[in-house]
């Protein structure tokens, strides 16, 4: 049940999230975000930095806000794991070089994750983003009214 209550709240989230997007973007995004199928981001990843294998495979996406710093606009894309958005989800910031850095996030499942899950949240940063990059991802995350 806590999970349903978690992933609700995620996929209406990120239903929500697109609602100040411009006109363009949103035809842009006919096809339903639930069913779009995205392939594997490139990662540079180590082989201690072992990544989910739910990223690799189908994901849900969605659109987030544009972060904005200074002169820099950077694309920041949500996906997260089929039927499970509210616990394992990544962030990916694009630049206008096409350079991607990602962070990834479980959450946890327990009950308090509900109300606060960032306390029981996991972060995996890809692409090796500095300590402005990383905040900048935490800045997109935020986007997410139930993040708390």
């Amino acid at each position: 049940m806590k999970k349903l209550l978690l992933a609700t709240s995620v996929v209406l989230l990120l239903a929500g999230c697109n609602d100040k997007a411009p006109e363009a973007q949103q035809q842009k995004q006919a096809e339903p975000a639930a069913t779009q199928t995205v392939t594997a981001e490139k990662t540079q990843a180590t082989e201690a930095q072992k990544l989910p294998e739910w990223i690799s495979g189908d994901k849900v996406t969605a659109p987030l806000n544009n972060i904005v710093v200074g002169d820099e606009s950077y694309k920041a894309m949500s996906y997260c794991k089929p039927h499970n958005c509210a616990g394992d989800f990544m962030i990916t910031l694009t630049g206008k070089d096409k350079k991607e850095y990602s962070m990834v996030v479980h959450v946890k499942d327990t009950d308090g994750a509900i109300t606060k899950p960032s306390e029981y949240a996991t972060y995996q940063y890809i692409g090796n983003p500095s300590e402005d990059m990383k905040g900048l991802l935490q800045q997109a995350l935020l986007q997410n009214p139930n993040w708390k």
